[in-house]
């Protein structure tokens, strides 16, 4: 459940087996440098520029992490998981349904912020913060063209203020037959459209500890929950 530092080597203690990259969050670790792509990203004070790159690091089935350090990195496009047995997460887990230090942001019309094609993916303790006006979109989409199965999305705070009416927070696919997805310890604040949609296919999706609200008036949301799913 937590990084380590062994023998100079940092671990995920949930995957020892795989390699952990660090990405930067516009702070420099102390005796760090700047962030780059051209960096290793394999220590905290050598981390590398972009999320996108982290994942072109890792190999699949291997249970490789990114780790993104405390501040917020900015996309324009969306991050795309398509690589089996990966975790994408902040450096400090804050506990369930709170904000996170480690900050993605997107104020981009029509892109998804998380595209998860791959199966055993695991996203936890990140904040999300979607704000375009215009977007039609889930911010998290899973299983578009791959089946995702067993996906955990955990302790995520995704902050939807400010965003569009047809904005959606998580949308699980179901002609590519994502099952077993796991939703726990999630905020969803100020959905606009959907806060999760279950599609016909999704089943056995698993939500518990999770906080979906619309506070805000003037996008009215729809539906905290959506399923046409089977035993969830």
């Amino acid at each position: 459940m937590a990084l380590l530092n062994v023998h100079g080597r940092w671990v995920n203690t949930d995957k020892p087996g795989g390699s952990v990259f660090f990405v930067g969050g516009g702070t420099v670790a102390f005796g760090g440098i700047g962030a780059s792509d051209s960096n290793s990203g394999l220590r905290p004070e050598q981390p590398l520029a972009t999320i996108a790159q982290g994942m072109t690091q890792c190999t699949a089935g291997r249970g490789d992490t990114v780790v993104l350090l405390p501040g917020s990195v900015t996309i324009t496009a969306a991050i795309a998981i398509t690589k089996a047995d990966v975790t994408l997460q902040g450096y400090t887990c804050t506990g369930p349904n709170t904000r996170n230090p480690s900050l993605i942001v997107c104020a981009t019309n029509t892109v998804i912020m998380l595209d998860i094609d791959a199966p055993n993916v695991t996203i936890k303790d990140l904040t999300l913060d979607h704000n375009s006006t215009t977007a039609a979109v889930a911010l998290i989409d899973v299983g578009g063209t791959t089946a995702s199965p067993d996906l955990l999305l955990q302790n995520l705070f995704i902050d939807m203020e400010g965003s569009g009416t047809t904005t959606d927070a998580i949308n699980i696919q179901g002609d590519t037959v994502s099952t077993g997805v796991v939703i726990e310890g999630c905020t969803i604040h100020d959905f606009d459209q959907d806060g999760i949609i279950m599609e016909a296919g999704s089943d056995e999706t698993v939500i518990r500890n999770c906080r979906i609200y619309d506070g805000v008036t003037a996008n009215e949301g729809r539906y905290g929950i959506s399923s046409v799913s089977d035993g969830s």
